[in-house]
């Protein structure tokens, strides 16, 4: 693990501060400020379009899944015969493509926030780094689930149901 924090704090020197104070000149506090003002902007609009990619794929998976409920209440609606594999099949490669699309999301906002880690080692508080300390710590850690684990598991739920309706249903 050290190794890995020093390769990371060797990347952010090289990388984020290519200006001293001196040489950037005076506004060099304030322009940094906004900097990091900005980046954490970004870091909240990955994490809402990730919530709103969420909606769409749960959105589109409770269309299919009633779709099949009502097949099979309704012989009009659509032969079930014809949909049996197709609706399944369609979620299945649908949930993949969720739970991939979810996994990269938390890997740019990974990264995101380890960028945010040095930037604070220029500001007087290390709030965000502070809070993931505490979030990973085990005895203060949080109770239960939380979304960063469950969010990868709803997409294999759906899987999971496809699969009974593909061998169970119809």
């Amino acid at each position: 693990m050290g190794i890995f924090i020093d390769v990371e704090k060797r990347i952010c020197e090289q990388n984020l501060y290519p200006n001293t104070k001196e040489s950037y000149g005076s506004e060099y506090q304030k322009h940094a400020l906004e900097q990091y003002k900005i980046y954490i902007q970004s870091i909240d609009s990955v994490s809402d379009l990730k919530h709103k990619v969420n909606s769409y794929f749960l959105t589109i998976n409770t269309i299919l899944l009633g779709a099949v409920g009502l097949s099979l209440k309704r012989d009009d609606f659509f032969d079930p015969g014809k949909w049996h594999g197709v609706i399944p099949f369609i979620g299945v490669i649908l949930c993949i493509t969720w739970w991939y699309t979810t996994r990269s999301y938390k890997q740019v906002n990974r990264v995101k926030f380890k960028i945010l880690h040095c930037l604070e080692e220029q500001l007087p508080f290390a709030v965000f780094k502070t809070e993931w300390k505490v979030i990973r710590e085990p005895s203060t850690a949080p109770r239960g689930y939380t979304s960063e684990t469950i969010e990868p598991v709803v997409p294999w739920i759906f899987i999971t149901l496809y699969i009974l309706i593909f061998f169970f249903v119809g």
